[in-house]
């Protein structure tokens, strides 16, 4: 029997280094033409010539460009406002978002309300539960990092205050995304890893997930076998690994679109935002602690994903060790083997953060083992100090 499933990608993905040069022939095609406004980070696009690349592209296609390069990691409320605004008062068409996930998150955020009006707190799903109608401004998302898969899903991630927020609906997956990965050759090693690991993470969280389904199960096991095999090889800058990591994370967040994410990104959404540690690390901290804990109880699961991997074991117990062996030896290659305690996390927190992770029902509940509060202190116990 096969279960049911809802899933949305973007109408078109176009992926191959050089793909950026395609842009104008990628807006005829959407019939998209007129006011864009660049969405884009405070630095990275202007000190590569990228901005002035994509600025030039859409002016010779005969667009009026305006410039928004004012987002930060985890995009604020205040960020999306800014943004919205300028869209509302040049009248924007459509939106370009060149950046990582933050970025694409933003312009995400920022398509939904110079059409429909109000503010995005509006749209927190987890509060309002309130669906994002038509019409929204299409984006076209250029990913510059090889982690989130923003460019091919349906949520935006927005901070208010010490709190991440989802925005969450089919309206805002981009109309199209433009994979190109000669722009992940400016990515630091130690930012590679972090957002390789946020990929690794969204793998595996939709292959054990409630909501794993046939159609996302292959996205994610193909997605998972891609990344752990390039790792190493990406993080030295080797370009071609490093376009195998971009495809690889595509595929996750297409896996995430259908299933969501589960404990680790509940985790990771308290203390990414309160101790200031990047989104993919804090997701790092925790995925093989936590797998640690579940693979145990899904023998059957885990042994289908090792063999898929290309490991021979019938043996519950040798498939979990393989799948968190690999993890932590990706952490050690790279250097973020590291716990809680390492980022002077105090022991005192650890409470909380168990408390806040455990009571994000809507990823708890997609965990496909029963998961206590005991089990969440123990999780959290664990990854604050790692044991190599």
């Amino acid at each position: 029997m096969i279960h049911r499933f809802d899933t949305g990608h973007p109408r078109k993905i176009i992926f191959g280094k050089g793909s950026i040069n395609l842009l104008p022939n990628i807006l005829d095609s959407l019939g998209l033409r007129g006011n864009v406004l660049i969405v884009t980070g405070m630095k990275f696009a202007r000190v590569t010539g990228y901005l002035d690349r994509l600025s030039s592209l859409l002016k010779d296609h005969g667009d009026t460009v305006f410039i928004f390069d004012k987002v930060e990691p985890n995009p604020s409320i205040e960020t999306i406002q800014k943004g919205v605004e300028l869209a509302a008062r040049v009248g924007v068409n459509f939106i370009v978002a060149f950046g990582g996930g933050s970025v694409i998150d933003a312009a995400k955020a920022i398509s939904i309300l110079p059409l429909q009006g109000g503010s995005i707190e509006d749209y927190f799903y987890d509060i309002t539960h309130r669906p994002i109608l038509p019409p929204t401004l299409p984006v076209v998302a250029i990913p510059t990092t090889c982690g989130t898969g923003s460019e091919v899903t349906k949520y935006a991630v927005i901070t208010k205050g010490l709190n991440k927020y989802t925005v969450l609906g089919d309206q805002i997956i981009p109309i199209a995304a433009i994979l190109d990965a000669e722009t992940l050759s400016y990515l630091p090693s130690e930012q590679f890893a972090i957002a390789a690991m946020d990929a690794i993470s969204h793998s595996l969280e939709s292959y054990f997930n409630n909501d794993s389904n046939i159609y996302s199960e292959v996205f994610a096991i193909t997605a998972l076998k891609i990344l752990l095999n390039n790792y190493m090889n990406g993080f030295n800058n080797d370009i071609e690994a490093r376009e195998e990591m971009l495809y690889g994370s595509m595929l996750a967040g297409m896996a995430i679109n259908m299933t969501g994410t589960t404990l680790v990104h509940a985790l990771s959404a308290y203390i990414t935002p309160r101790f200031n540690i990047p989104h993919g690390l804090s997701n790092g901290l925790f995925i093989d602690v936590y797998l640690k804990k579940i693979t145990k109880a899904l023998p059957e699961m885990t042994i289908k994903l090792v063999k898929n991997l290309g490991f021979t074991t019938d043996d519950p117990k040798e498939a979990s060790d393989i799948i968190v062996s690999s993890i932590k030896q990706l952490k050690k290659y790279s250097g973020i083997l590291i716990g809680l305690k390492d980022l002077n996390i105090s022991e005192t927190h650890l409470h909380e953060i168990a408390e806040a992770g455990y009571n994000f029902k809507r990823l708890v509940e997609k965990v496909p083992v029963k998961i206590t509060f005991e089990d969440v202190i123990e999780i959290v116990n664990e990854a604050y100090q790692i044991k190599i």
